[in-house]
This record gives C-alpha cells, sequence and structure tokens, in this order.
C-alpha cells in the first residue's frame, strides 16, 4: 500500500482549466483616428469579419448594427477547425464613448465592453478600452489576453490603414508561395542527381 504524502508532488503540469470558470482580460490601444469613426466601426457587428480574424461573417438580426438592442448571427472558427454560430446583442449603447455587447454560443458566455475615449495625448487619436469577460470555455486567461490584444491591433490597423491586406491573410499567402517553390511536384526530379 502507497501512502500519498510519499508520493512526489508534480508541480510542473498544469490543471486543466474548468470550463465554468470565468475569464477577464482588458488591454487599451490608441488609434490614430476620431473617435466618431473609430466609434462607428466598433459597433458595427456585421463587419467584425473585417478585423476579427476568428470571425467568418456576421448577419443583422434585428435593428441597424450602429444601436441599442442591435443583433447579429456571428459565424466563427474554432480553435479546432470547426466552425461556431455566436448570437451577439448590444446592450449598452452611449455614442461615442460606451458600448457593451454580449453573446453565447451553447453554454459559452462572453460580455464585451469597449470603452471610447478622446486621447489627451494626441488630438484627433481615440483611446480605445476593451474588457472581455468570458465563461463556459475552457480557455485560459493568457489566451484570451492573447486574443483580444491581436483584435486590437488588427481593429487599429483596419481603421488606420484600410486598403491594407489583414496579416494573416498575407501571411497565409506568403508561406503558401514559399511551398509552392520548394514543393517537389513545383519542379521536375532529374532522378540522375539523386542517385549520385
Amino acid at each position: 500500500m502507497v501512502q500519498d504524502e510519499l508520493l512526489p508532488q508534480r508541480h510542473d503540469v498544469a490543471a486543466p482549466q474548468r470550463p465554468d470558470r470565468s475569464r477577464t482580460a482588458r488591454q487599451s490601444i490608441v488609434i490614430e483616428r476620431p473617435i466618431e469613426e473609430v466609434f462607428d466601426r466598433g459597433c458595427a457587428l456585421e463587419m467584425r469579419a473585417q478585423w476579427h480574424r476568428a470571425t467568418v461573417a456576421g448577419e443583422l438580426s434585428g435593428p441597424c448594427g450602429r444601436q441599442l438592442g442591435a443583433r447579429c448571427t456571428e459565424t466563427r472558427r474554432a480553435a479546432d477547425g470547426a466552425t461556431e454560430v455566436w448570437e451577439l446583442e448590444i446592450t449598452a449603447f452611449e455614442q461615442n464613448a460606451a458600448l457593451t455587447i454580449e453573446g453565447c454560443c451553447d453554454s459559452a458566455k462572453v460580455v464585451e465592453r469597449h470603452i471610447f475615449e478622446r486621447d489627451s495625448a494626441s488630438a484627433g487619436h481615440t483611446r480605445y478600452t476593451l474588457t472581455v469577460e468570458l465563461a463556459g470555455t475552457s480557455l485560459s486567461a493568457g489566451a484570451l489576453q492573447n486574443q483580444i490584444v491581436q483584435i486590437l491591433i488588427d481593429f487599429r490597423d483596419r481603421l488606420e490603414q484600410p486598403n491594407s491586406v489583414r496579416p494573416s491573410v498575407a501571411d497565409a499567402v506568403r508561406v503558401r508561395r514559399q511551398a509552392e517553390r520548394f514543393s517537389p511536384r513545383s519542379r521536375p526530379v532529374d532522378w540522375r542527381r539523386m542517385r549520385e
């Protein structure tokens, strides 16, 4: 019989995340655009696929996407490659100042709080703060933080450089071209050289 106190303790293995735990992450970014433009784009639920990498499409299912009570059905790519359908709704709305979006997908629930402020250091710039509360998933707090940082960077880049290609698309094209260049199918094989 083995006693528990004699077993070695493993501190290097992280405990699995419980899906019912709630996690919160917050991040701010300064965008070189007027607050009106940043707010208008931030509350356009149907346009989130332009800067939210996981979002494939969004379809409004109620009033215009830029007001209290607006609803949107959003299709997202999950980490495992499957698609998820999220139901989003604007539950708080203060023109050019604050926005709350609540969403759910199966047992997962998210509350996004968006705060827009004129940046006191730079005229015509906006400080945008995103706070995300997530429950019902196994996503870690660190992974959630990384996601909102990437969302804010993509959002800023989309506003400041509207004609640029999203980095994820550009990276995918570059990687594919490199793979094609070095792929055995892309050039004929000289079997005589292979024997040498």
